[in-house]
């Protein structure tokens, strides 16, 4: 089902990337958890939809430095991926939301309508030479 599994080096990752996937190829250091000058956890937890996300990123430059170097690092991944390969990332909340609503900015999409913090994972599909990043959602 993925061609490539890879989580974030803390525990809990790992065993969310087995539970989805049967598997971790590899733990990436730049997964790890956002540093408080990024977001807090608090500040993480009031969040509660993609538009007060690109807020947050547009008011804070460390935000959106983060957000954009995880973004680079999905873009990397991408393109090792051949045609119809999936890759699946298991990280941190702030890790995948950031990201995936910079994106969304950058394609001039509004950013999906889910409380941020109930995503566990991003399904990164490549067909056609586009590229589809699908939330998974905590059941």
């Amino acid at each position: 089902m993925y061609s490539l599994v890879i989580c974030s080096p803390r525990p809990r990752t790992h065993d969310t990337a087995l539970a989805i996937a049967g598997r971790v190829d590899r733990a990436e250091p730049l997964l790890d958890v956002a540093p408080d000058d990024v977001i807090t956890v608090e500040e993480y937890f009031a969040l509660r939809s993609g538009i007060e996300v690109a807020a947050f990123i547009a008011g804070r430059p460390a935000a959106s430095r983060f957000a954009h170097r995880q973004l680079g690092f999905w873009r990397d991944l991408l393109s090792t991926l051949s045609e119809g390969e999936c890759a699946l990332i298991v990280t941190h909340g702030a890790n995948v939301e950031l990201p995936a609503v910079a994106l969304a900015l950058e394609l001039g999409v509004p950013p999906l309508p889910v409380p941020v913090q109930y995503i566990e994972g991003v399904r990164v599909h490549q067909l056609d030479r586009r590229h589809e990043v699908e939330p998974l959602p905590a059941r």
